[in-house]
């Protein structure tokens, strides 16, 4: 928070944590960010909050040794101070979700590859948009596009984890939503069940789930 104000306060541990966070990269992570480059990223930072944070759809072929996870995260930020300025500026919030990409390197372990993250959007929702809520979603995209004549059995929610259960002449289904701050359900992973056991798969077609489903596709530029 040096250089920044954000009413009164102080901040915990000040930069302490940087440099163990810093060792949680990948090495070559590492060889495109310094440990300075990497704190300096974070200035007007004063706290980060996780709020989520979950496995992700894995695409097929994908390496047993890449893992990806959702993440959401609350983000407290301060403004920029100018000397003989202060006008006690209050700190605000952001809210960022996205993937978090893991790498596995038998040396030490588990290590984060990448972070891709989308600014949550509140203007915008929840009234000019049919896809931030779960159930216009499954029925405009899955009935109304697809024609799959789902019928929706039944939906639990344990601390904003959303599943819902639908069924056709053909199969039963299931959809796992993560319910965001601003209120917008966003889709994770899509389910047939299989020999009694639920079989990860993906339905969408691969331009609707590039920008419906929050998955490693959706920040792949070279798809």
């Amino acid at each position: 928070m040096r250089g920044y104000q954000a009413g009164c306060g102080s901040i915990v541990l000040m930069d302490e944590p940087y440099p163990y966070a810093y060792r949680l990269l990948s090495e070559d992570v590492k060889e495109e960010i310094t440990l300075e480059e990497f704190k300096d990223s974070f200035k007007g930072t004063g706290a980060i909050t996780l709020l989520h944070l979950t496995p992700a759809y894995r695409p097929p072929n994908t390496p047993n040794y890449i893992k990806y996870f959702f993440v959401e995260i609350e983000v407290l930020k301060g403004h920029p101070y100018k000397k003989g300025e202060y006008k006690g500026q209050p700190n605000y919030f952001e809210y960022y979700y996205g993937i978090v990409t893991t790498e596995y390197n038998e040396k030490v372990g588990w290590r984060i590859k990448s972070v891709d993250y989308s600014p949550e959007v509140y203007l915008c929702h929840p009234l000019h948009g049919w896809d931030y809520e779960h159930m216009y979603f499954l029925h405009i995209v899955y009935n109304n596009w697809y024609e799959m004549d789902l019928t929706f059995d039944d939906e639990e929610m344990d601390n904003n984890y959303l599943q819902v259960y639908a069924s056709n002449k053909d199969n039963e289904y299931k959809f796992d939503f993560i319910r965001l701050t601003n209120g917008e359900d966003v889709l994770l992973h899509e389910y047939i069940k299989k020999d009694e056991q639920w079989k990860e798969v993906s339905i969408l077609k691969p331009r609707d789930e590039k920008y419906y489903k929050i998955s490693i596709q959706k920040y792949n530029e070279s798809d």
